[in-house]
């Protein structure tokens, strides 16, 4: 029987061989599709997390305290989080997983490798052609690339293509996909195909979440990011050249340790410099065994008053950017909960029928979302 150790507590858990198909559908997303995998179990018989070729890592509820530990394997490795699923291989997830993930990852003070899906399983190209084209065929209207770390996607695979080829190979060998959206990316890199893509298809969605978690170099530094002020801020020129109505979101962290005044405020001035239109902004907290835990840590009022400016800061984004909207008319994502999204991620108030896609113009702002009424001969209920 193989063996894994949680860090930091140092605790032995059996690894066995197989687990059962793991599908959770929620918000019209497939959380994980695919059994076949290691799974590492508590003393309990309870999974803590599923290994190797499979689609996802779930951590169920209540089997570790949130944030508890890191899972190092041989194959790579797994964090142990509150009901958590990251997508691993073909890139399968949400923005909420991939967002909760880098956020525990710079809260203990480690980069993106520290969280890699094992490499035994890549999805080539081919492969992830094939998904879409049946996803579309199940009358699936948008399809999200989504990834821990998504821009990494086909160096493990002849000829290392980059992401913008597999995002052009969709495009062109999918036609009746309508959107493809992207989730996070690593604002240290994008490639000339991709911002190609951007520029060439309308089916390529607006939108990008940029894990930047600071503005201040010494800081992301410290959060051993691998990009800088001046990469984050060269990223969004590039890709705002191309396609001008594009809109950014971005995971932030306020008072992570050694934190001055001068570097808070090239964090709160990012958010205007980089023209972030969806902020989602976090009070660093400590975790027993980090790094980051072993710097000289800030009072805690000072931690939660800074969050809270920089959570107020990205309200204020967010209006502009909702304000700036009213006026067009877009095609819209009708979601679950009396809601739809724009192509730029913009969540608008609307009835319809959920997956359908909807003809609307944009008619005003209410409580951070968009208003709006259907344009003459859109129909919210086409299937």
């Amino acid at each position: 029987m193989t063996h894994a150790t949680i860090a930091p507590a140092g605790e032995t858990f059996a690894l066995s061989d197989a687990v059962e198909l793991v599908e959770t559908v929620r918000n019209g997303f497939v959380e994980s599709r695919t059994a076949g995998a290691a799974v590492v179990t508590g003393p309990d018989g309870r999974m803590l997390a599923a290994l190797g070729p499979a689609d996802a890592l779930i951590y169920p509820r209540s089997t570790l305290k949130p944030f508890q530990a890191i899972a190092s394997l041989r194959h790579g490795a797994a964090l142990a989080g509150e009901a958590l699923s990251i997508a691993c291989g073909s890139h399968r997830g949400t923005l909420r997983h991939q967002a909760l993930a880098e956020r525990m990852l710079a809260d203990a003070g480690l980069d993106a490798s520290a969280l890699r899906c094992p490499p035994a399983w890549p999805a080539d190209t081919s492969e992830v052609v094939a998904q879409v084209r049946a996803l579309v065929d199940q009358g699936v209207r948008e399809v999200v690339l989504t990834g821990v770390d998504l821009t990494s996607w086909g160096a493990d695979l002849p000829g290392a293509p980059p992401l913008g080829r597999l995002v052009q190979r969709i495009l062109k060998l999918v036609p009746d996909l309508p959107r493809l959206r992207l989730s996070s990316i690593d604002a240290a890199e994008i490639d000339d195909a991709l911002l190609d893509a951007f520029a060439t298809s309308e089916r390529l969605m607006p939108y990008l979440h940029l894990s930047l978690q600071h503005g201040d170099d010494l800081m992301l530094k410290r959060m051993k990011r691998r990009h800088l002020r001046a990469d984050a801020l060269a990223l969004v020129a590039r890709v705002r050249a191309v396609r001008p109505d594009v809109a950014f979101g971005a995971d932030l962290i306020a008072g992570f340790p050694t934190e001055s005044e001068g570097a808070f405020a090239n964090l709160l001035s990012l958010v205007d410099e980089a023209g972030l239109a969806f902020v989602h902004a976090f009070p660093y907290s400590p975790r027993p065994g980090t790094p980051a835990a072993r710097m000289p840590q800030l009072p805690r009022p000072t931690v939660k008053a800074r969050a809270a400016a920089l959570r107020q800061a990205g309200e204020r984004a967010l209006d502009r950017h909702l304000r700036a909207q009213v006026g067009r008319t877009v095609q819209a994502l009708v979601e679950n909960g009396g809601q739809a999204r724009a192509p730029d991620h913009s969540p608008i108030v609307f009835e319809g029928a959920p997956g359908a896609l909807a003809t609307l113009i944009l008619s005003g702002v209410d409580s951070a979302r968009l208003t709006a009424t259907p344009a003459v001969g859109g129909n919210p209920h086409a299937g």
